[in-house]
């Protein structure tokens, strides 16, 4: 090779400087190689400015202002303001293993014909309640956007992240559905390995949010099915019973009522799918808890449809 590969990293952000800079600390180990060239972009959706701080610790580090429209916005906010013909994704809440930028430029020179990369994720501690959840990723299959690698080229031409989606909710899952959908070329790379950590997610604004977002993802993907009551019953309740069996001497009651909120939120979904016109009613009449509800209720009342589930999340 000639000349240094250029890999622009994306990191999106929101108030959380106590989980980016490990994840920073942990980059800036292997940011001199004479493989690659970095070039790190953090997009900032917190109403907080944090320009002098990171510059001062981080000079290698530009920070952006983000547009405050939720994590597919920050992304693309990121993304734009970068020039490396490979662009890596990664969460501000990750550690990046020694080895993720030299698998993904190894992958990437070796793999001309593929255009996406996608890394392993693997959980930091024991999981010790119903509440606490971690996007592992051991095997490949998931493309979560906490740890994906993708060409430029691909990604302007997709369009980037869906900026309806206005939570971390379902909209990695609609961006691997559209890359699928072109068929484009996805590789597993388990030693570009980032690690995250248990985090408990609690409240019914979450799950409201959740239900939201994978509404939306129905109007989107309309031909992967609804989640009917017969595959709810056969499948979400059976997964439910058998993980709450095995998992009881370890959780207990911690976390239980988020486990519930999560069972009931399901079995709306389930209703909707079944019975689209009461998916209909619930839209029109829901009220908005924040900014984003809103923008995300506007979206959906313009064309409801049953709410697809059929798809790993």
């Amino acid at each position: 090779m000639t000349q240094r590969s250029t890999i622009s990293i994306i990191i999106p952000t929101c108030n959380r400087l106590n989980t980016l800079f490990p994840l920073l600390d942990s980059l800036a180990l292997q940011k001199e190689s004479p493989l690659y060239e970095i070039d790190v972009v953090t997009s900032d959706d917190g109403k907080r400015d944090d320009t002098a701080q990171i510059q001062q610790l981080y000079p290698w580090v530009r920070y952006l202002r983000g547009p405050q429209r939720g994590p597919s916005s920050n992304r693309n906010n990121g993304a734009r303001s970068t020039t490396g013909d490979l662009l890596l994704f990664l969460d501000d809440d990750c550690i990046a293993s020694p080895t993720l930028l030299s698998s993904y430029v190894r992958e990437w020179n070796e793999n001309p014909n593929v255009s996406v990369f996608e890394g392993r994720i693997t959980a930091i501690g024991t999981r010790t309640s119903h509440a606490e959840e971690c996007p592992v990723n051991e095997t490949g299959g998931y493309l979560w956007s906490c740890n994906l690698a993708i060409l430029r080229s691909t990604f302007m031409s997709l369009g980037g992240f869906e900026e309806r989606f206005r939570f971390p909710a379902m909209e990695d899952v609609d961006f691997r559905e559209r890359l699928m959908e072109r068929k484009t070329l996805i590789k597993f790379v388990p030693d570009a390995q980032v690690f995250h950590a248990w985090e408990i997610r609690t409240g019914w604004k979450r799950i409201r949010h959740y239900l939201f977002s994978k509404m939306f993802f129905a109007q989107l993907h309309p031909v992967k099915g609804s989640l009917k009551l017969s595959y709810f019953i056969k499948t979400r309740v059976r997964e439910i019973l058998y993980n709450g069996i095995l998992s009881w001497n370890v959780y207990r009651f911690r976390g239980v009522s988020q486990l519930l909120l999560g069972i009931a939120n399901d079995w709306r979904l389930a209703l909707f799918g079944q019975f689209p016109a009461l998916g209909r009613w619930y839209i029109a009449r829901a009220k908005p808890c924040c900014a984003g509800c809103e923008a995300m209720l506007t979206t959906l009342r313009q064309a409801p449809v049953p709410v697809v589930a059929e798809v790993r999340r």
